[in-house]
């Protein structure tokens, strides 16, 4: 609530915006930070592999699938080249 609002940022990625660890709310959970990171890396060459698989599941649906969906995937193919 606090990135809508905004009263923290967040860095920008190939995939969009991501919070920072810092200001997520962590108190209760048994997660490190280390493992938080791990959480929100972004790896492009992973990425460009999981956008094929999106890909090829949206390709089911052939000329029903909205032209922004395919807007988006290719915005997402661009960011991740």
């Amino acid at each position: 609530m606090d990135r809508i609002n905004n009263k923290v940022q967040a860095r920008e990625t190939p995939i969009g915006l991501i919070p920072y660890i810092e200001d997520i709310e962590l108190e209760g959970l048994n997660v490190t930070r280390e493992d938080m990171e791990n959480l929100f890396e972004v790896d492009p060459k992973e990425w460009r592999s999981e956008l094929e698989e999106i890909k090829g599941f949206f390709n089911q649906f052939e000329h029903r699938l909205p032209n922004e969906i395919r807007e988006e995937l290719e915005k997402l193919e661009k960011a991740l080249e």
